[in-house]
């Protein structure tokens, strides 16, 4: 796997404007965040990083005080970083996420075991955990299922241990899928495809999917339902995350215009997520 220079961003703000920072830096390329009782920490590849083009961010909430402090990141061990922060989760009080240095609670119907080094997925932030809820109420079983922008394939794997008899996720980022396909030997999801791709060059022409699942982001949601819609089979359910609540409106009504029809919508610390079918 090709090895990439990371910077650290550690901002100081309040707890309020860290989820909306978060979500706008997201979309600028900056892939893993720490939350911190007094801000937080972004990290972005080092030839993605444009100081100019952070500093005109932050000027929408110039009323805000923000601060932030830029740094080079040391050759380290990944693995004992994540040990170090990482804590396991229950979500909908069926699905356990962990990593591999925590103990096993088979008591759990669904147990993930996730170890994620810089890749987006861990089931801690909302978004993830609103989707994982909307898997948990649907009928997976022998579902064929897609997951895109699949990071550390946290919900291609939540499907192929509900019962889904094909699985796909894919990423953009080489090692976003190298550390995928590493999680789901751990979880022994071993039927799961992971491609290092983007949808447009996915190239599975005339394929159908009675599943997608997208927790990515509002802009790219709003551009990709058109693609989304093709691959759908009859009676089939798509399930969106990574935007707002106040984003709702404009991505219902894309949807419209592709025949899908909301179903659900699940809200959680003013981050949304929600399911439509066809």
């Amino acid at each position: 796997m090709q090895q990439h220079q990371y910077l650290q961003v550690d901002f100081l703000c309040s707890t309020e404007l860290t989820e909306i920072l978060i979500a706008e830096l997201a979309e600028l390329n900056y892939d893993s965040f720490w939350e911190k009782e007094d801000g937080f920490t972004a990290y972005i590849q080092a030839e993605f990083f444009n100081e100019n083009q952070l500093k005109l961010l932050l000027q929408d909430y110039n009323e805000n005080k923000i601060t932030y402090h830029v740094s080079e990141l040391e050759n380290r061990n990944w693995n004992q970083e994540w040990e170090r922060n990482f804590e396991p989760i229950v979500i909908a009080d069926k699905c356990y996420v962990r990593a591999t240095f925590h103990e096993p609670k088979p008591e759990f119907p669904l147990e993930i075991i996730i170890d994620p080094k810089m890749s987006f997925g861990t089931g801690h932030h909302a978004t993830t955990s609103m989707m994982i809820e909307h898997l948990l109420q649907m009928d997976v079983e022998n579902k064929k299922v897609m997951d895109v922008g699949c990071g550390t394939g946290i919900l291609a794997i939540a499907a192929a241990k509900l019962g889904a008899n094909q699985v796909i996720g894919f990423d953009v980022e080489d090692w976003t899928v190298e550390n995928a396909n590493e999680n789901k030997v751990r979880n022994d999801t071993n039927e799961i495809e992971f491609i290092n791709t983007k949808i447009e060059d996915l190239n599975r022409v005339g394929e159908h999917f009675d599943i997608i699942l997208a927790n990515i982001t509002r802009n790219i949601l709003l551009e990709e339902f058109k693609i989304y819609a093709t691959y759908l089979a009859p009676k089939a359910k798509i399930a969106i995350s990574g935007f707002y609540e106040s984003d709702i409106d404009s991505l219902v009504s894309e949807a419209k215009l592709h025949g899908l029809s909301l179903e659900k919508r699940i809200v959680l610390n003013n981050w949304a997520s929600l399911l439509f079918s066809n």
